[in-house]
């Protein structure tokens, strides 16, 4: 099964296998519409978080608010899970990070940001304690959730602070991968040398989004309505896949990949979802789209 999110404030439970939803819930809560979700297996909870600022803990099962979280409104950032699911970090204010705990159902700390690097644009697990944040001047910074203060490390990626950063997550731990909204596209960097060691283009359009296996693949998507296939170990790009004709929003891997096919779904501002089965062992990665 997957779960979906709309404009609309619509949630939907689809049948991976008829494609068609076997569930739907109007979210009357949110206001703008849901831009992002998270399932926590271990609890079966849904965590959803709206367009308006509010976050909303529920029942998987019922799609009812357990409790609700309130954020920044209007971001560009959205909340990120741990990789137990034991808490998530989050905008609460423009200048001011939250972390939530799951599992005590609680706010349980603050951590203010300085005001001079701008809106606060992105943000990624880097570790099981330790999350980073990307800004609108180009900086990433890194916290340790075990003891809120000042950051405990940062690095740019633009001396001249024009390069606007959209999107963050990690490789490996030793290579932070930075989605910007200019020409740069995807840029890769050694988290303790601070240098850049790759960039990868989406044809000079932004990045909205990246999913990394941690392991060798890593992909983007963004304005350009593509996603590129990168080997993180040969660092070259091995294929685009095309179907999307809008903005991709958002990607996750499916529990069936595997050495030999990595499957994922994909959502995109043209209001489809769209499964990929892609053959690892290929020279080089096309479309296989699987369906949509």
């Amino acid at each position: 099964q997957l779960i979906s999110g709309d404009d609309s404030n619509m949630l939907k439970i689809w049948n991976l296998k008829t494609r068609r939803p076997t569930k739907q819930h109007y979210c009357k809560e949110h206001q703008k519409g849901i831009v992002k979700l998270n399932f926590i297996h271990s609890n079966k909870k849904l965590i959803t978080q709206g367009r308006e600022g509010y976050i909303y803990l529920r029942d998987s099962t019922t799609f009812q608010v357990i409790t609700a979280i309130e954020g920044a409104s209007y971001t560009f950032c959205k909340h990120e899970v741990n990789s137990d699911s034991s808490s998530f970090s989050f905008l609460k204010k423009e200048h001011q990070l939250g972390l939530y705990s799951i599992q005590h159902e609680k706010e349980i700390g603050y951590q203010d940001v300085k005001k001079e690097h701008g809106m606060v644009m992105a943000m990624t697990k880097t570790n099981d304690n330790e999350f980073a944040v990307g800004y609108e001047d180009s900086v990433v910074e890194f916290f340790d959730e075990r003891k809120l203060g000042n950051p405990i490390d940062q690095f740019s990626i633009d001396p001249s602070k024009m390069t606007t950063i959209t999107a963050l997550s990690c490789h490996a731990q030793s290579t932070m991968v930075v989605g910007t909204a200019n020409t740069k596209g995807v840029v890769l960097v050694d988290r303790l040398s601070k240098d850049i060691q790759e960039c990868f283009s989406a044809n000079g359009k932004g990045i909205n989004c990246i999913l990394t296996d941690h392991k060798r693949w890593m992909l983007f998507g963004g304005w350009d309505n593509r996603i590129h296939c990168i080997d993180m170990k040969k660092r070259k790009q091995k294929g685009l896949l095309k179907y999307h004709r809008g903005s991709i929003h958002d990607m996750i891997f499916m529990d069936e990949s595997n050495e030999d096919v990595l499957k994922l779904a994909s959502c995109s501002e043209d209001e489809h979802v769209v499964l990929w089965s892609i053959p690892l062992l290929a020279k080089n990665v096309s479309s296989t789209k699987k369906s949509s």
